[in-house]
């Protein structure tokens, strides 16, 4: 039972680890976007620095949608985890142990701010992206997109639809 319970703690914190890992990459993966996106970085063969370019801005949702995506993923898995450990090997046994610990001093509320302050981490580039790209002036109506505008907003929208549909399950499963 130690050996398990050993085992699970070990693979919750990995997926803790891998899950700031993702927040952090996503902020790095965005910041490149958007300053690849909108012009800045080095002179081009002309010596000014290359201007807007918005399809890199339908990037950044499929970017984070998938981001948000997998950190989802993790929570769950932690969350499912820790419900396990606290069920299955601390209560069981009449152990006072660290998941025990953990529910009875977390203040109220604390999970669903942390939970929803993630998914705005992910959702705030998806919308300013959104916006700079529709804002942008080089694009008046969807009907003038070409062929790889629409693959790129049709994949957007499908990565930012999964990851709220995951955030959403997830919520009302756990909270």
């Amino acid at each position: 039972m130690e050996i398990e319970y050993e085992s699970l703690r070990h693979e919750v914190l990995n997926r803790q680890d891998a899950r700031n890992n993702l927040l952090l990459t996503n902020f790095v993966f965005v910041g490149v976007l958007f300053a690849a996106a909108l012009g800045f970085g080095s002179p081009g063969a002309s010596g000014e620095v290359e201007g807007y370019r918005p399809l890199l801005l339908l990037v950044v949702p499929i970017i984070s949608g998938l981001f948000g995506s997998l950190t989802v993923t993790h929570d769950y898995s932690i969350k499912f985890i820790g419900r396990y450990i606290e069920n299955a090997i601390e209560y069981p046994l009449g152990y006072n142990g660290w998941q025990k610990f953990r529910a009875g001093n977390l203040k109220k509320g604390w999970r669903e701010s942390r939970s929803l302050a993630s998914f705005i981490a992910f959702l705030l580039p998806i919308v300013i992206s959104s916006a700079l790209f529709f804002a942008g002036g080089k694009r008046p109506s969807v009907k003038t997109f070409s062929p790889m505008e629409y693959i790129l907003l049709i994949s957007a929208i499908t990565s930012v639809a999964i990851y709220v549909a995951q955030f959403c399950k997830l919520k009302n499963e756990f909270y």
